[in-house]
């Protein structure tokens, strides 16, 4: 093997000087060091855009991470808050079969509240009317005996 001392820009090869002269008669061409250098300089700069890539990634990672963080705290929180209306949806639910049941009681004692009332109406109505008679023959048993 031929050391390999150009660099042929047309086709982008690199070859020693006798294959130059025969095979590529015409071509532009450089001194492989050099093209090695600007090799080496762009593969340099490739490097640190794709460590700087690799940076702007890490740290849009640890972004992401933080920010994960902050949603399972908010997912909690959110949690705990769903719980507490639940709990207060099912004690509100109880409160009112409570209130419905002492409502359906009050009914049922306003109900017999005014049976009551009639019954203690219809009673006096019924005092007030053998009360007279009472009277009307006390008074005259009273004149019989003064007789």
């Amino acid at each position: 093997m031929r050391p390999q001392t150009s660099f042929v820009k047309n086709c982008q090869q690199i070859l020693c000087a006798e294959c130059f002269v025969h095979e590529h008669n015409g071509h532009r061409f450089s001194d492989i060091v050099t093209k090695a250098e600007e090799k080496k300089s762009e593969f340099g700069k490739f490097i640190n855009e794709v460590k700087e890539h690799l940076d702007q990634t890490h740290q849009k990672r640890q972004e992401l991470k933080e920010q994960i963080k902050e949603l399972q705290v908010l997912l909690k929180e959110q949690s705990k808050r769903e719980t507490f209306l639940k709990i207060t949806y099912e004690n509100l639910k109880l409160v009112k079969r409570d209130l419905n049941d002492e409502h359906i009681q009050l009914g049922a004692l306003n109900k017999l509240e005014k049976l009551l009332r009639r019954k203690i109406f219809k009673q006096n109505l019924n005092q007030e009317a053998t009360m007279p008679n009472n009277n009307n023959n006390n008074n005259n048993n009273n004149n019989n005996n003064n007789n």
